[in-house]
């Protein structure tokens, strides 16, 4: 027996199976669009939280006060208010 070509098929029968085609297709390709932005959905919730970790961090290493380096020299002046007693410790050479 040789394989009925299609177009030679009664009009019902071609007709019947292209829309169980689509019955099964349309359900397909929406269930993977949904799945695609849900995909994406969650990669960009995971972009912000990355972005707003490294924003963080940032502002944080930004706001400390800077300390100063030794090579930097701090000159200053000073006024004596009231003296020490002097101890017996060894004074530096």
């Amino acid at each position: 027996m040789a394989p009925e070509d299609p177009l030679l098929q009664s009009p019902r029968r071609f007709f019947a199976r292209g829309w169980l085609a689509w019955l099964i297709l349309i359900p397909a390709v929406l269930a993977t669009l949904a799945l695609g932005v849900l995909f994406f959905a969650l990669f960009l919730a995971l972009l912000a939280v990355a972005a707003l970790v490294i924003g963080l961090r940032l502002w944080w290493l930004r706001r400390r006060p800077h300390r100063p380096r030794s090579s930097e020299i701090i000159e200053a002046e000073y006024e004596v208010i009231q003296e020490r007693e002097k101890t017996n410790r060894k004074q530096p050479k």
